[in-house]
């Protein structure tokens, strides 16, 4: 027997279809027809399409661990391929839902530029949500041009810093943010969200907020459409290169030996330290001093971590600013089994730091689990003594 999610997928599957046949458009009922690359589709209706970055590999640093291998996980990028970074134009074209999904006139998901949450490096094509709607909502008319900076982790400070600020720096960058009547995200008007919309000099009657996950539905005279810069939450030194410019030039300084950060998450809610005491006499005994970085500008927080010889911490958002670290920094990430995640290797790597990274106690999943089924919020309990062999790994005594 199936499920009542399995009957009504099935159901919305048949009823798409029916509508896909009699060629209805997405506007009055049903979903899109299919998807489609942004470049394939700018070189089928002539439309201009500049590309920013090529398509290129990133050969990324040795990581070191304590463990006899390193993860599959953080292996796997250790060679790997980056996405080409573009702009390009859609006359009359719509966007769907909070995440900012584009459609094309003729009834096509842009695949490159559409993108979820719910899968490792995010999900796109057929597998977003836009696919398994009965109806997409009422379109609502916007004139003038529109850019979609839209994003699932818009009110999270490392996809707003690594996955959203390079969009608008790509407009900057190919001439087009000057011309732009609207950009379209939600943000939440948070600190650091504050700092760079202001440092961008845009304001607040120019952002249109996605209302809705499920009924937002706009379609604007003009897209202006940048891409991300590479897969959700990943980055590289091209991008890094831009958001490190626009936040702090010349953040390149000699390494401080006794500025050691430890990234404290005292204030956040979720995934604590279990033996969180040890681990501070542990810390401070080596120099460290517990920073928290939600308490300032982003700025402050570049500057700071600027000439830091030495940076450790549970992963979250703390670490994206890593991105501010110089040449020859040592850092080590504290993971849970359940929560494995190379982006701070990669942004690591691409300064020119070293990562180690050090399991928190408890069973380990097989390499080929899908971690993203399972919750983040798990506390770390951590063994004390692999951490000290950690740390003379990568140079921290």
């Amino acid at each position: 027997m199936q499920t009542k999610e399995k009957l009504a997928f099935n159901i919305k599957k048949a009823y798409n279809n029916v509508l896909k046949g009699l060629n209805v458009s997405s506007t009055v009922a049903g979903v899109p027809k299919s998807c489609i690359k942004a470049k394939e589709w700018a070189l089928k209706n002539n439309t201009k399409y500049i590309t920013i970055f090529p398509e290129r590999r990133s050969h990324e640093n040795e990581l070191v661990t304590v463990d006899p291998t390193v993860h599959k996980i953080f292996a796997d990028e250790k060679i790997r391929k980056i996405r080409e970074c573009f702009v390009f134009e859609m006359p009359n074209g719509r966007v769907w839902g909070k995440d900012g999904i584009v459609i094309t006139p003729d009834d096509l998901v842009i695949e490159d530029v559409s993108m979820e949450f719910g899968q490792y490096k995010g999900k796109s094509g057929r597998q977003l949500s836009v696919f398994n709607r009965f109806k997409l909502g009422a379109v609502k008319k916007i004139n003038g041009t529109v850019a979609v900076i839209a994003h699932p982790g818009s009110n999270n400070y490392h996809h707003w810093l690594v996955d959203m600020m390079p969009r608008f720096l790509f407009l900057k960058n190919t001439g087009y943010f000057d011309k732009i009547d609207f950009f379209l995200f939600d943000h939440n008007d948070l600190p650091f969200q504050k700092f760079c919309l202001e440092k961008l000099g845009i304001k607040e009657s120019s952002i249109i907020k996605p209302s809705d996950r499920w009924t937002f539905h706009i379609q604007a005279d003009k897209l202006i459409i940048p891409s991300f810069p590479d897969t959700l939450g990943h980055v590289n030194k091209e991008v890094l290169a831009l958001l490190r410019d626009f936040i702090s030039p010349d953040l390149q300084k000699p390494l401080d030996p006794k500025k050691r950060i430890f990234i404290s998450r005292k204030k956040a809610l979720t995934r604590k330290i279990v033996n969180e005491k040890e681990l501070k006499e542990l810390l401070f005994a080596k120099g460290f001093v517990e920073y928290y970085p939600e308490d300032y500008d982003v700025k402050e927080v570049a500057e700071f971590f600027s000439d830091a010889s030495a940076i450790t911490g549970i992963h979250g958002s703390g670490f994206a600013n890593l991105m501010f670290c110089s040449r020859g920094a040592s850092i080590v990430e504290y993971v849970a089994p359940l929560h494995v995640d190379p982006v701070y290797y990669i942004i690591a790597s691409t300064v020119g730091a070293q990562l180690g990274y050090l399991f928190s106690e408890g069973e380990r999943p097989s390499e080929n689990t899908d971690l993203t089924k399972h919750k983040v919020d798990e506390d770390l309990l951590l063994d004390l003594d692999k951490l000290n062999r950690l740390f003379t790994l990568v140079n921290i005594n």
